[in-house]
């Protein structure tokens, strides 16, 4: 304690604390909830706003993120970028005020649900809090789950982003902090070399050394380390710096990654935050596996990649699927075999691994898919009667799935009309899906609105349907004719009957399995 004592008093004396005062809300109307992990040595208030404040037991009575006297949610927090739109934690209703005014205007997120706190704060069980936001208009959420060990210098970060939208939107995710490095609101700014992670440390002549990092244990595009204004415009430009630093100032940190989200896809970034010693995860990790996925009772050769791999590392992928022919190419990258069970389980899967020697253990949450079969998407073809205007507006009506569909591309061929034999008076169900698609961009003569031949047309039965099959010549023919008197009772002879044929196009597609972990898709 003498000795904690001690460090502290250098500190003020080194690294005097600066002027900087918190900007306070001019009425708290809506302060975001927030639910508190209660570990030892890290107590982790997490916001439903993506915002934290966290404190460490070793430095009592300090808020460890600016303004450290915020019991609240402070100046740490998510934030997403789409277009020129930025999303961020609702920093203007901090009862504990902030100083975040670099960041410019944004939008705060729409809290949408916050758990309690759950787990027993043990490995097996960790402690855990996750959070639902709604990106405004955009059609994006937001989900957040943070889990801590007691007794570990740092806790895990989960943040999802789902684009439920229609339209493929680039994303730019960040996580920053202003931090308060001990008792002091200066420090030097870091980067810890092997992991890559930005932060700061504590200024020249105070002992032990105390540092606050972000560690990116999904690789970072970007990142910075310098004063914490600095972080926030660079957040509000859109792009941080790639610049650490130097000198003892009021300093930040901050991550980056950027995402293109097609209708109906997700981005997962994994972190993790530390207060103290520079803890073992940022020496030792699982940064990706390529390929991601593997077909069920088939055998797959990955790559590995991460850092602190030793000769004898090993990796496990979970049940039914054995792992051979590991070879460690660099500390960065191993190759192996896999042979995945006829048996094995579909979806995600941890990929874990052992450093050996050294014993660390470093897990890449969902970071291998069993995957099905590939199913059949379906479109249509531009040719001599059918023009690429009318390809590109069948193919808008068909955002992507992860689970059945590529962007663009239909899971089935759909139904013409499809006989009722259940309701009075008995009219045939209209057309759906693709074939609806076909009629809507193809021909002049079908309302789209109502979803009917206009007056005086008819089809020529079987017409609409289908001919051929793949892989050979596959067409959608359509055949029409003019009422007599307004009845369709089929066209009178020497009538004439209009035909046209449009060709017909499928892929396979690979449904990518939904992860778990508390990133399963929110409800619409």
């Amino acid at each position: 304690m003498n000795r904690i004592l001690v460090s502290l008093i250098a500190l003020l004396l080194v690294a005097p604390l600066s002027a900087k005062q918190p900007t306070m809300p001019d009425a708290v109307t809506a302060p975001p909830a927030f639910s508190t992990i209660d570990g030892n040595p890290l107590q982790i208030n997490v916001g439903a706003d993506n915002s934290y404040q966290v404190f460490n037991a070793l430095v009592p009575g300090q808020g460890q993120i600016y303004p450290s006297s915020a019991n609240q949610t402070a100046d740490m927090g998510w934030f997403v970028r789409v277009g020129t739109a930025l999303y961020a934690p609702n920093f203007g209703q901090h009862p504990g005020g902030t100083a975040t005014g670099g960041l410019g205007s944004f939008t705060a997120y729409g809290e949408t649900s916050l758990s309690p706190t759950n787990g027993a704060g043990t490995s097996i069980s960790p402690y855990s809090v996750t959070a639902v936001t709604n990106l405004g208009a955009s059609g994006l959420t937001a989900t957040k789950t943070i889990t801590y060990v007691n007794g570990e210098n740092y806790f895990l970060e989960r943040f999802r982003v789902r684009n439920t939208s229609g339209s493929t939107q680039q994303v730019t995710i960040f996580l920053g902090s202003d931090i308060f490095l001990a008792s002091s609101d200066a420090g030097v700014p870091f980067r810890e070399p092997t992991s890559g992670s930005p932060g700061g440390r504590t200024c020249a002549g105070v002992t032990p050394e105390y540092t606050i990092l972000h560690i990116p244990l999904t690789p970072a595009a970007r990142f910075t380390a310098v004063g914490y204004s600095s972080v926030w415009s660079q957040i509000g430009a859109g792009q941080l710096d790639n610049t650490v630093a130097t000198g003892c100032l009021d300093n930040g940190a901050a991550l980056q990654w950027n995402y293109s989200l097609v209708p109906g896809g997700s981005a997962t970034v994994l972190s993790a935050t530390s207060f103290g010693e520079v803890p073992p995860i940022t020496q030792f990790n699982i940064t990706d596996v390529n390929p991601p996925q593997g077909l069920i009772g088939s055998s797959v050769a990955v790559t590995i990649t991460g850092y602190g791999f030793l000769p004898q590392t090993t990796f496990t992928f979970g049940p039914g699927i054995a792992v051979g022919n590991v070879t460690i190419v660099n500390q960065t990258t191993a190759l192996a075999n896999l042979e995945i069970s006829p048996s094995a389980q579909f979806g995600f899967r941890d990929v874990v691994a052992t450093q050996v020697p050294g014993g660390l253990n470093a897990t890449l949450v969902d970071g291998f898919a069993v995957v099905d079969l590939p199913v059949w998407n379906y479109s249509i073809l531009a040719g001599s009667n059918v023009n690429q205007q009318a390809v590109s507006c069948v193919r808008a009506k068909f955002p992507g799935n992860p689970a059945t569909n590529a962007p663009g591309w239909a899971p089935d061929e759909g139904t013409w009309y499809v006989p009722n034999i259940d309701n009075p008076p008995y009219l045939p169900y209209p057309p759906a899906g693709l074939a609806r698609a076909i009629l809507d961009c193809f021909v002049l003569v079908w309302l789209p609105v109502n979803g009917q031949l206009a007056e005086g047309y008819c089809w020529e039965e079987p017409s609409p349907q289908y001919l051929g099959e793949y892989p050979h010549l596959r067409l959608a023919n359509l055949r029409i004719y003019n009422a007599n008197n307004g009845v369709c009772a089929g066209p009178l002879p020497g009538a004439t009957v209009f035909e046209e044929n449009v060709g017909m196009i499928r892929q396979e597609f690979y449904p990518t399995p939904l992860g778990r972990s508390g990133f399963e898709p929110e409800s619409d």
